[in-house]
Formats: structure tokens, sequence, C-alpha cells
């Protein structure tokens, strides 16, 4: 009983978009889009072995994931449509069709709204992803990219020097609201949040600078902006210690930074062709190493590199904590 309670607490600290340390009793999953097999691969990385492949729609790019594996929402540009999966069972609930290449995809923190940014149509759709209806559509700009979700959600615009552009998710979720824009000062690639604030992180096209941006109060205002890199292509905020930035380099390195000063603080290589990254403790992380068929795991307290091989062409992961 005791442990059911406490793998309910976990569940909901994850669902509600809270970082909680990887548990005694659960399993973490790295959940993979592969782009040359166009399936999804389910991979126990404790294990080390990829537990299940599921086929989904052609050209499977970007996904989100809850905490708890729940609710897995991906999306396959080429085809026009999103795949919501069960992290758990590990299977395919259902396939939205429809959409105007849609390249990102967020989740809310509870699993049952997804943002999808449509290139092709400068938008970006609420979909419900308990029955698959698109609840509206919104107007972001052309060549809408990638997506950070918050109380607000940021949007980068491809490789074009144009604004951020920022809509209003609270205090209606599923009815978000124009809220303006905001220089990022280049032509923004990636972005992500740092949670219980109003900063950002972002990495620029063809660029190897960083930066912080805080967009609430005095708007805009940059609090550091580095070039630690050649190419820094995607990001991803550490939540569990609060202090670090794990960003890609797709020159071949991946970066530990300090997210209060931009500082580098590791730097690794053993990752050919560096895609997405996500954050699996306060020391580690797993990066999608497109050129080889492989994860990365990064222990930058001890410096190790460990590759675990998934299949073809892996693009973008989550890593969920499950049962």
């Amino acid at each position: 009983m005791l442990r059911a309670l406490i793998l309910v607490a976990l569940a909901l600290l994850a669902a509600g978009g809270s970082a909680a340390a990887p548990a005694s009793g659960l399993r973490q999953l790295a959940v993979v889009t592969l782009e040359g097999e166009d399936r999804v691969a389910f991979v126990d990385l404790a294990r080390g072995r990829v537990l299940r492949r599921l086929a989904v729609a052609p050209g499977p790019h970007n996904l989100d994931a809850t905490g708890d594996g729940r609710i897995v929402a991906l999306t396959s540009p080429p085809s026009g449509r999103v795949t919501i999966l069960d992290g758990r069972r590990l299977r395919v609930l259902r396939v939205v069709s429809g959409f105007g290449s849609p390249h990102d995809v967020k989740l809310s923190p509870d699993g049952r709204t997804a943002y999808v940014l449509e290139e092709a149509r400068g938008t970006l759709a609420v979909l419900d992803t308990g029955t698959g209806r698109v609840l509206r559509r919104l107007p972001v700009g052309m060549g809408a990219h990638d997506v950070a979700v918050g109380d607000l959600a940021w949007v980068t615009h491809g490789a074009r020097d144009v604004p951020l552009t920022l809509l209003s998710l609270s205090p209606r979720p599923r009815r978000p609201a124009p809220n303006g824009t905001l220089a990022a000062g280049g032509a923004a690639h990636d972005i992500d949040r740092a949670p219980d604030t109003a900063d950002v992180f972002v990495t620029f096209w063809e660029s190897g600078v960083v930066t912080r941006i805080r967009t609430g109060g005095r708007i805009g205002r940059v609090l550091w902006r580095r070039r630690v890199g050649t190419l820094t292509h995607h990001l991803a905020f550490d939540p569990y210690s609060g202090r670090r930035l794990w960003v890609t380099d797709r020159a071949g390195r991946v970066l530990l930074l300090s997210a209060d000063t931009g500082r580098t603080l590791r730097s690794f290589t053993g990752c050919p062709g560096p895609h997405h990254v996500a954050v699996l403790s306060s020391r580690a992380a797993v990066v999608a190493c497109n050129a080889s068929g492989t994860l990365a795991v990064f222990d930058a307290a001890r410096g190790r590199v460990r590759s675990l091989p998934v299949g073809q062409g892996p693009h973008d992961l989550a890593v969920v904590q499950v049962p």
C-alpha cells in the first residue's frame, strides 16, 4: 500500500510538470523517434536495451511526453499527422491527420492538450489528445518551428531573424491568446524554459551562441549571451538542479552550461550527429546521436559516456518514469 501511494505521488509530480528525482521502484525509459525507420523506440536506460519499436506515420520528428509516460505525442511533418501513444503500455492510442507540416509539439502537464506547430500554415494547433479533435488554431507566423510551453507559449520561426511569437496560456490553456513578440537577437532555433520563471534559453541557426532571456517584468532583457560552440543545435534545462543547461553542438560535442551565467562546465564527445537532449538527473543527460543510430548517456560527475544502439536516425527523445 505504501509503495502504491509513493508511486501515485511521483506520478502526480511528473504530470504536474515538477521534476521528481528518479525514484526507487520506477524505471527510466527514453522514448525516441527513429526517422530512418518510421518508428518510435522505447528504451530501458538502466538495462540498455530497446523494449519495443512501434511503426508510426512516416517521417516521425519531434515528440513530447508526460513525466509518467501516460501520454506521448509525436509529429510526422511529411505525413501531416500527429501520433498519440501510451508510454506505459507501449502502444499507439490514435493518429490524427490534417496538419500542415507539423514540426514541434509540447504537452500540457496533464497530457490532455497538445500544442502543435504547423510550419506550412504558420499556426499553433490546440489538440485534445483524448479525442483527437483540434480545438482551435491560432496564427503565429510562417515557418513556425519550435515551441516552449509554460504560462506562455514561445515560438521560434526557422532560419530567419524574426522575433519570437508569444501566446498566453494562463488562465485558459486551451484558449491561447496573442501576447506580442520578443526579439531574440538573431534567427532563433530551439527554445526551452526555466520552470517557475519567465526565462527562456535559445539557440540560433548556424551559430555557436546560446542566450538566456527574461520575458517577464523588464520584458526582453538578455541575462547572458555566450558563444559556447560551433553550431549549437538543441538544448534542455536541467530541472533537477535548477542551475544547469545541456546543449548539443552539431560539430560533434555535447555541452553542460551554467544556467546562471552560460559558462561551460563540461564538454563531451562520443555522440556522432548529436541532436535532441533530455535530462536524466542532476548529473546526467541522454542525447539522440542521429549519425550513429545510438543514444549517448553522459554522466557529468564521472565524465563517462555510455552508448546504446536504438535504430536508424534517432532524432528527438523524452525521458519518462514508469513502474
